[in-house]
Formats: structure tokens, sequence, C-alpha cells
């Protein structure tokens, strides 16, 4: 059964967190972290567990850090879908009054930056066998059939010895 947690709760694990990560992102590693979070203020933040009047354990420090990080994961997530749709916001505003001045150019630009911005370019085709010359079907398939009968011959000589 879930535990059901108090507003005072929440806070205190709240407020600890807050501190947990505070002192993660200055590099201080889970034991670190536990022998801060007990010293005395002005030097610490004297944070206890009410239930034993120690500091916490580092367990319960390691689980603050793994909560801390998915936050920090769907914050950034976050993050970006807010500034691609604010660009594309903002792109599709550039074209329409691009459209309205007869700017043809700039529509093209602005439809090539939006493009760019959601993924929908469509790759570029890249030839990676004829160096760039222009290529016959038939004759890819011919070569393609010696090179298959060439291995085939090397292997039954090989088997064959």
């Amino acid at each position: 059964m879930a535990r059901r947690w108090r507003e005072s709760d929440r806070a205190r694990i709240e407020h600890r967190r807050l501190w947990v990560e505070r002192l993660f992102v200055r590099g201080l590693t889970l034991r670190e972290i536990e022998a801060q979070l007990v010293k005395p203020e002005p030097k610490g933040p004297n944070i206890l567990n009410p239930a034993t009047g120690q500091g916490y354990d580092l367990s319960t420090i390691s689980r603050d850090v793994t909560v801390i990080k998915e936050r920090w994961k769907e914050e950034a997530a976050a993050d970006v879908a807010e500034v691609k749709a604010n660009q594309l916001a903002e792109l599709r505003e550039a074209r329409r009054k691009a459209w309205s001045d007869s700017n043809v150019a700039e529509v093209r630009r602005n439809l090539s930056l939006e493009t760019d911005l959601t993924g929908t370019k469509a790759p570029k085709a890249v030839d990676v066998t004829s160096k760039g010359e222009k290529l016959d079907p038939n004759v890819i398939v011919v070569r393609d059939y010696l090179a298959a009968q060439e291995a085939q011959e090397t292997a039954e000589n090989v088997d064959g010895e």
C-alpha cells in the first residue's frame, strides 16, 4: 500500500531535496552530502530525520538524487519543446509577413528554417558506390552477379584443397 504523505512531510522532503540538489551540483559525493546536511547553521542546513533525530542515511540521499535527476530530465525536455514551439511560431509569423510583402525569397528561407527545426526536411541521397557517375541499373546487377560468382569460386577452391 502506498504511503500517504502529510503536507508537512512533503514540505520537509522538498526542503531536504533542495539542499541535496544544491550540494550535488557543487560536486559533492553522497557521503559528503550526508555529512553536510547535518552541519548546524550557518555552515550547513542542519537537516535531521525527525524519526531518529540523526542525519538521513545514504539510501535516502541516493533516492533524492535519483528523483532530482529525473526532474532535471523532465524540465530539460519541457524547456526544449517550449523553445522549439516558440521558434516555430516566430518562423510562421515571419513567413506570413513575407507572403504579405510578396517576398518569395524570404518565404523560401523561412520554409527551409522550419523544416530544419521540425526535422521534416528530406534527407539528401548519398551515392557511396559510383563516385558520382551515373550507373546503368543493368551494370549494377551484372557487377553484383560477377562479385557473387567470384566469391563462390573462391569458396569452392578453398573447400577443394
